[in-house]
């Protein structure tokens, strides 16, 4: 049975899918329909898709943090890996049999494609997940048999290469599961106090504090220019390998690190659906349906209360989606609860 995790880590899991479909209102809803205008109003809530924007790439790093952090002590568990495996399967033909039973719109056939084939096309950060989690052991065995001044000699060439240098456009092999390597290692030196700049908040919060300065004075300037003309020209600020995204996602999850407070079962219950949460409404039928058919929040940039929409309109996305994936839960815990407990003796 796993050890009950501080409820502190479970309030930054809870955080970290709100900036996530923050993010997603933004991209989705904003990004993916909205030209650029320079009227004041829209100029200012364009700046304001595109810091929110952030949210997504922190959000996923942030969980990649916790897993490294965690997971740097604990061994091979077939459950965990059957369970987000089949639960992202049955998501997926759920959603689509609900689709197309009621009618609700017509299913393109890409869409269709990639409903079923969410680890390659529907869902990015799970295919990459499991793979990690696969390969998790054989990365805590390098960890621990690593020298310290190899480890940091480690981690700064692959900063420079993967965050520094692909940032000003120079390719040097990037990819999603490397980074999600990078992220785990940092999460686990981060339990271990392995490197010392990874837990020092006060140094983390000056480097955020100069960089969203940076990057609000650049977005201001860029969003001036006439050759600008959509908010997909930002996304490089915000891509997964991003300086700015690993800075902000250390040191958030720092500070939350340094929270403390008692076991609290409200928000430990609220985090064990954050999965169920992300499977609903990222799925990419329920994705252009959510933003742009029922909610249509590109209407909202207009809107001189745009700040107040995104986080309003997010919170009730992510409450609706708790309480359904709490009934899921309900039913899944059923039918699979003892087959994953069988599974749990299957340990590496």
């Amino acid at each position: 049975m796993d050890k009950i995790r501080a409820s502190n880590i479970e309030l930054l899991r809870i955080f970290a899918i709100f900036i996530i479909i923050v993010h997603h209102f933004c991209v989705h809803g904003i990004f993916d329909y909205q030209h650029l205008s320079f009227n004041k109003i829209y100029f200012i809530n364009n700046l304001i898709s595109v810091i929110f924007a952030f949210g997504g790439k922190i959000g996923a790093s942030i969980f990649v943090l916790i897993s490294g952090y965690y997971l740097i002590d604990l061994k091979f568990k077939l459950s965990h890996f059957l369970n987000i495996f089949l639960k992202t399967f049955i998501y997926s033909f759920l959603i689509y049999f609900i689709f197309s039973y009621f009618n609700i719109f017509t299913i393109p056939n890409y869409l269709k494609i990639e409903n079923f084939l969410p680890l390659d096309f529907g869902y990015w950060f799970i295919g990459t997940y499991l793979v990690l989690y696969l390969l998790f052991p054989c990365i805590n065995s390098f960890i621990n048999a690593i020298s310290e001044n190899s480890l940091k000699y480690f981690l700064f060439i692959l900063l420079i290469l993967w965050y520094v240098f692909e940032f000003f456009g120079f390719k040097c092999s990037f990819s999603n599961l490397g980074c999600f390597i990078y992220l785990y290692i940092i999460g686990a030196c981060i339990k271990k106090q392995k490197i010392n700049i990874l837990n020092n908040l006060k140094y983390l919060l000056i480097i955020s504090i100069v960089s969203l300065i940076f990057i609000v004075f650049f977005c201001t300037a860029m969003l001036g220019r006439q050759d600008i003309v959509n908010l997909w020209s930002f996304s490089f600020l915000f891509d997964l390998n991003s300086i700015f995204v690993l800075v902000f996602s250390l040191t958030i999850f720092n500070i939350f690190l340094k929270l403390k407070f008692k076991q609290n079962k409200i928000l430990n219950y609220i985090s064990s659906s954050v999965l169920g949460i992300y499977l609903i409404h990222d799925n990419c039928i329920v994705r252009k349906f959510l933003w742009k058919d029922i909610l249509n929040v590109a209407d909202c940039i207009k809107s001189e209360y745009y700040i107040f929409y995104v986080l309003v309109i997010s919170f009730c996305v992510f409450l609706i989606c708790f309480l359904l994936d709490s009934i899921f839960s309900y039913f899944y815990g059923k039918i699979f609860l003892n087959m994953f407990n069988k599974t749990d003796k299957i340990n590496m």
